[in-house]
């Protein structure tokens, strides 16, 4: 795959988070001790469920991140956890983040380690501010595409689509990640009746009614992801409460052409399709969607 046209810039978590989740008592493990196989390095992450670390797999002898819940975490978010190791492992794609390994630390806490990435999220590049050019759009939603269309492939719904879930290496490539919402055809919903879940910008208007959900729910949200791309900013105000940020969701979205001129018509009625309203509105699958972005992209004179 041609690396992307941008670059990164590699981060660690500060001194502060790694106070705080020493202080929410996450158990933090020792730098340079060796767990379940894995030599533990600098915490390089730290998020509501789990607290990730840079490590070394002695047994395969290569680096990889280790990601563990906290003591004490809910059933349910616990079996999302091993849901996030089970579904993940099921897809070799290159653009899809590998999973090796899922297991229990002696104390307990679940575990799993992963390709150890190095890199940003698209989340971090809208936070300084970045407006994607076109090209840069297309080198986003080309492995995109292919990601997804690999996970719709092994039977899965990713459903947590959105800018900090898609992962852009220091060498310029594209990683799919974090599969702890995703759902598939078999085993138990482990969401309530009438509990939303997801990121409130980009899930859809489907899941938010509450309504049956199939592919074309990852294709709203990568509509949704690549408008908030195209214009550096969230279609809604995400400083209201969520639940009226939801309302948002099951209204239209504001046109693309409207926000951000630079971005080709042709182009934005592609998204436009991708976002709509009714699932029945909207590309039946990920094929269908990536074959009219590359036709739309196609017809453009961008020299």
């Amino acid at each position: 795959m041609q690396s992307m046209t941008f670059r990164v810039t590699l981060i660690e978590v500060d001194s502060e988070t790694v106070s705080e989740s020493r202080g929410r008592n996450r158990l933090l493990l020792e730098e340079g001790t060796v767990v379940c196989g894995y030599r533990i390095g600098k915490v390089i992450g730290r998020g509501g469920m789990a607290t990730v670390y840079d490590a070394w797999d002695v047994r395969r002898d290569c680096p990889v991140a280790l990601k563990i819940m906290p003591r004490g975490g809910r059933p349910a978010s616990k079996a999302r956890f091993e849901r996030e190791a089970r579904h993940a492992a099921t897809i070799r794609h290159k653009n899809v983040v590998r999973i090796f390994d899922l297991g229990s630390l002696p104390d307990g806490r679940s575990y799993l380690t992963m390709e150890r990435l190095f890199g940003l999220p698209l989340s971090r590049w809208l936070g300084t501010g970045h407006v994607f050019t076109v090209r840069q759009l297309n080198e986003i939603i080309t492995p995109l595409f292919r990601a997804v269309g690999a996970v719709h492939t092994a039977g899965l719904v990713h459903r947590d689509i959105k800018p900090g879930n898609l992962f852009i290496t220091s060498e310029g490539a594209f990683k799919l990640i974090d599969f702890g919402l995703s759902i598939g055809g078999h085993g138990p919903r482990l969401t309530r009746e009438g509990q939303v879940v997801g990121t409130p910008v980009y899930v859809s208007p489907e899941q938010v009614l509450g309504e049956p959900i199939d592919f074309r729910t990852d294709v709203y949200a990568i509509g949704m992801t690549m408008w908030t791309l195209a214009t550096g900013r969230s279609p809604f105000d995400e400083n209201r409460p969520f639940a009226d940020i939801f309302v948002d969701a099951v209204q239209n979205v504001p046109p693309l052409a409207s926000e951000h001129a630079d971005v080709p018509c042709v182009l934005a009625d592609v998204l436009a399709k991708m976002y709509r309203k009714k699932p029945s509105d909207r590309y039946a699958t990920i094929a269908d969607a990536a074959q009219a972005w590359r036709t739309a992209y196609a017809s453009l004179d961008l020299d």
